[in-house]
C-alpha cells in the first residue's frame, strides 16, 4: 500500500441515505448485507441528489462511517454509514426529501488512500490501513469519520476499480496531551 495523502479538510455536509450496519472488521459483520443494498436504494434517489442545490462535487459520490455515542449502539461494534453527496456546509440545508438525511462533520485530518481493485476486496485496504499504517506510523485515528469517495474511476464491478477510503486522523501525541488535561 502507499502511503496515504495526509489533507486539512474544513468542516463538511453530506446528504444521503444512511443505515447503521456491523463493521467490516468485526466477526459479526453484517456490511455486505447492509451496505451493498443501501448503494441500490441510493439510485433510486440521485435525480433527488444530483439537483440538491450547492452540490459540491457532482462527478463524486460518498460513503460516510461514523460512530454514534455507545449507548445509542445496539451492538458495540455499529456503525453508521451513509451513501451520499457532499452540499455546501456554509448553507442551510432546507427541508429534504423523505428517506434523506444530513451529517455535518468537523473540520478534519484526514489520511487518503487509494483502493485498487474489486470493491469485495476492501477488507485488503482496511487491514492495511488498521493493523499496518495505523500501528507504525505517528497518527492515529480520530475517530471522526471513515470517508469513501467514489468517482470515475469506480466500477463496482471492475477490478481495474480505484477509490480513495480517508480516516480521520491525529498525531499520537496529540491524543495524550488532551487525555493528561
Amino acid at each position: 500500500m502507499n502511503e496515504p495523502l495526509l489533507v486539512e479538510h474544513p468542516a463538511r455536509r453530506f446528504v444521503g441515505l444512511a443505515t447503521p450496519f456491523i463493521h467490516g472488521r468485526s466477526p459479526e459483520t453484517n456490511a455486505p448485507q447492509i451496505i451493498g443494498p443501501l448503494w441500490e436504494k441510493y439510485g433510486q434517489f440521485i435525480e433527488i441528489l444530483d439537483a440538491l442545490p450547492d452540490r459540491v462535487d457532482p462527478a463524486a459520490c460518498y460513503g460516510v462511517i461514523w460512530g454514534e455515542p455507545e449507548a445509542q449502539r445496539s451492538h458495540k461494534h455499529e456503525l453508521m454509514y451513509m451513501a451520499g453527496v457532499e452540499v455546501n456546509a456554509d448553507r442551510p440545508i432546507g427541508d429534504l426529501p423523505e428517506g434523506l438525511t444530513s451529517r455535518d462533520l468537523p473540520a478534519c485530518t484526514l489520511a487518503v488512500f487509494e483502493h485498487h481493485g474489486p470493491i469485495t476486496e476492501i477488507r485488503r485496504t482496511l487491514d492495511a490501513i488498521y493493523d499496518g499504517w495505523l500501528h507504525e506510523d505517528k497518527y492515529e485515528h480520530a475517530e471522526v469519520v471513515d470517508l469513501e469517495r467514489y468517482d470515475e474511476r469506480f466500477d463496482p464491478c471492475g477490478d481495474a476499480s480505484v477509490f480513495d477510503y480517508a480516516i480521520s486522523v491525529r498525531l499520537k501525541d496529540e491524543s495524550a496531551a488532551v487525555a493528561s488535561k
